[in-house]
């Protein structure tokens, strides 16, 4: 049982670094509802990028982590269960493990992002978003409003490849 608790924790914080969270507030990341519309950007200046970092929710990973490792663990406890008689019992403490084991993803995760200081008709702002400071070279962007307060400012570089 210990061996089988053992997997199911280890497949669980594999599971947990599935999907970066944090991604999908990057400002290239639209939802269907936001895109085939006219929007008028902005041409801004970048002056300084400062890298930085912001905190995430990591709540969908978690609770697929949590909803894999209990069909895991029911399957493994079932497994062992059935080896030892207690086909039933196995697999409810099999998965009473593997959500348990699941539970250990954090609820929430740091990831790269940039506070980029930039001028628009000579006033000076700042923006912090999802995103490498490598994807920001200082000079002309653009920056998309979607809305009255979020900005976007396109990233205006790329990041050297591996």
């Amino acid at each position: 049982m210990k061996k089988a608790l053992s997997t199911i924790a280890v497949a669980s914080l594999i599971l947990t670094g599935c999907v970066t969270p944090g991604e999908y507030n990057r400002a290239d990341v639209y939802d269907t509802n936001q895109v085939n519309k006219a929007q008028k950007p902005k041409i801004v200046q970048i002056v300084a990028v400062s890298p930085v970092r912001i905190k995430a929710s990591n709540r969908e990973n978690r609770e697929t982590t949590m909803k894999i490792a209990a069909i895991t663990g029911a399957v493994v406890g079932g497994i062992i269960g059935h080896n030892s008689g207690h086909t039933g019992l196995g697999a409810g403490v099999g998965a009473a493990a593997g959500a348990l084991g699941g539970s250990i993803a954090k609820r929430d995760v740091l990831t790269d992002g940039v506070t980029i200081t930039y001028k628009l008709n000579n006033q000076v702002y700042s923006s912090t978003q999802v995103g490498r400071r490598c994807e920001f070279a200082l000079g002309e962007a653009i920056m998309i409003l979607t809305s009255k307060d979020e900005t976007r400012i396109q990233p205006n570089a790329t990041c050297p490849t591996k």
